[in-house]
């Protein structure tokens, strides 16, 4: 969000008043610049101010909200007092001789009605205090009779009169060369509007108007079908009207009310965040809610969190307008704290509750199904890898041979000897060796889970208890040992130590009679397709197929 730097000055032009003549206003201007110190030009702005009595803490007596633009240089002005876009008391009341008095500016950059930067409070020094004496002659900052312009000082906190040039403090004599003689005389030349070159003759047009009524409704006009009186309405259209804007009459007039000095234009009292609960390694229940003391019609409501309290990035919105509310936050990361508060939405803008923690649980790395045990690896998808093979009761056994699609082992394995002749992309429970063997829940590998082992896991060729394989390592440190078992074809057992051909469950689609397998050796690691009738060894592992 950009941040405004602003060259203010409180004007008061010198003029000859009378007592009843004080005027009720104060000219304020001001440049406004970026954090870049460069002018904010043809900029829409708001502007806040609140005039505060006795100390700066002191009472708040006039409030008004300005709505602006500025101008190609960056400067806007108005006149305090006088048509703001919204105010709070009334500006002709103030007390001006009843003592001290202060100027609090709050402003909001992106024209959205949050005031959340202000400029500060700074202490008025003599112009307004005019306003009480009620028989000045002409109204200046400092009695002199001079028109002095008062700039806000940094070092003192207030704003002070500048001193001008020439007699009195004002200018005497204009001496800019650029300006023409005859603006400098004291007697100006009057000119007719015939006397102007190149002026168009405008005789022949309306100069008073004298269309009717009767020739509004001879143009075409709907004359009967306009609005007749909705001050007090007997026609139904007109009722309709008058209900229509008393409505939004009210909503703006709610609205002012409920504005609590330019930090959020709902009551942040409105919104309060809740704490949380069953909070597991990857999820939570989160809690808020909104009470009626500050319902402006509720547009939206729900929450914001994030790991870090300054980067509450993520949102979770849900339905409703008052009352409790909850939501549930899932793929959260284990161990880890996040950050969230509650916000509601509504015609001014979006109040939010407080800032509320919670810590996700240690991620369980470890675990058994159906007597068999698995590992999580830290691995993206959360696959977790058994750590034997099917029919090994211990990391470095070899366990069972099986030919792709066969849940039984046998003595020779050959082309003539394969059973299973379909082509699914994934093989079916039924056909899943691990599945079979190991009950509900356990399951072969899919060639991308594979793939995942591999591109996650540092992979190490060593030696354990006298077998030769390879140990994943995954991202959290946590490992798993596949030894190099080999392969069956008919009868014998080939590569035994120094290879490893591990089945997955998905089929080699560009040549069906082979499907895809994990292979490695002592130098090598990769995913390579295998002759589905070949006996190879399966690690199982026990999450749903992503």
């Amino acid at each position: 969000m950009k941040k405004l730097f602003f060259t203010v000055c409180l004007l008061m032009a010198a003029m000859f008043l009378t007592a009843q003549d004080v005027p009720q206003a104060i000219n304020f201007q001001a440049i406004a610049r970026d954090a870049n110190s460069e002018v904010m030009a043809n900029t829409p702005i708001m502007i806040q101010l609140s005039i505060i009595d006795g100390s700066p803490e002191g009472e708040l007596i006039y409030r008004e909200i300005r709505s602006l633009t500025t101008n190609a240089y960056g400067s806007f002005s108005f006149q305090i007092g006088r048509d703001p876009y919204m105010a709070v008391g009334e500006f002709a009341d103030i007390d001006w001789a009843g003592g001290r008095k202060f100027l609090k500016i709050d402003y909001d950059p992106t024209a959205m009605l949050q005031f959340n930067l202000s400029l500060g409070t700074v202490e008025f020094v003599s112009v307004p205090y005019a306003f009480a004496a009620g028989s000045v002659s002409y109204i200046d900052a400092t009695g002199a009779n001079d028109g002095d312009v008062l700039a806000y000082n940094a070092t003192t906190g207030r704003f002070e009169p500048i001193a001008m040039s020439g007699a009195g403090g004002g200018i005497a004599v204009e001496t800019d060369p650029t300006v023409p003689d005859w603006a400098k005389a004291e007697t100006k030349p009057t000119y007719d509007y015939s006397e102007i070159e190149n002026t168009p003759d405008l005789s022949g047009y309306l100069t008073i108007e004298s269309q009717t009524l009767a020739d509004a409704a001879a143009l075409g006009n709907s004359v009967n079908a306009q609005l007749k009186n909705v001050t007090d309405p007997t026609d139904a259209q007109d009722a309709v009207t008058k209900s229509y804007v008393d409505n939004l009459i009210a909503q703006l007039q709610e609205a002012i009310n409920n504005i609590d000095g330019g930090s959020s234009h709902v009551n942040t009292s409105i919104v309060v965040t809740g704490i949380a609960s069953d909070i597991t390694a990857t999820s939570a229940i989160i809690s808020a809610e909104i009470t009626s003391g500050g319902d402006l019609s509720v547009t939206s409501r729900g929450f914001v969190y994030g790991t870090s309290e300054s980067d509450l990035s993520q949102t979770v919105t849900v339905d409703g307008s008052l009352g409790l509310y909850m939501a549930t936050l899932n793929d959260l990361i284990p161990n880890t704290t996040y950050y969230y508060k509650a916000y509601a939405t509504n015609v001014l803008g979006t109040a939010y509750g407080d800032i509320m923690t919670f810590t996700t649980e240690m991620a369980t790395t470890t675990g058994s199904l159906n007597g068999h045990d698995w590992v999580d690896l830290g691995l993206p998808s959360g696959t977790k890898w058994a750590t034997c093979n099917v029919g090994a009761s211990t990391p470095t056994a070899y366990g069972n041979y099986y030919a792709w699609g066969e849940t039984t082992t046998k003595s020779s394995y050959t082309e003539d000897n394969y059973t299973y002749s379909s082509n699914p992309t994934t093989l079916p429970s039924n056909k899943d060796a691990a599945t079979a063997n190991w009950g509900s829940g356990w399951r072969m590998p899919t060639s991308t889970e594979m793939q995942e082992l591999l591109d996650y896991c540092t992979r190490t060729w060593t030696t354990q208890n006298g077998v030769n394989g390879r140990l994943f390592t995954g991202p959290n440190g946590n490992s798993i040992f596949l030894p190099a078992a080999g392969y069956r074809y008919d009868s014998e057992l080939y590569d035994a130590g120094s290879y490893g051909h591990y089945w997955s469950s998905s089929l080699f689609t560009d040549y069906t009679d082979y499907a895809w397998g994990l292979y490695f050796n002592s130098v090598d690691y990769t995913m390579s397709g295998n002759y589905r009738g070949y006996g190879l060894t399966v690690r199982p592992v026990c999450v749903s197929q992503n």
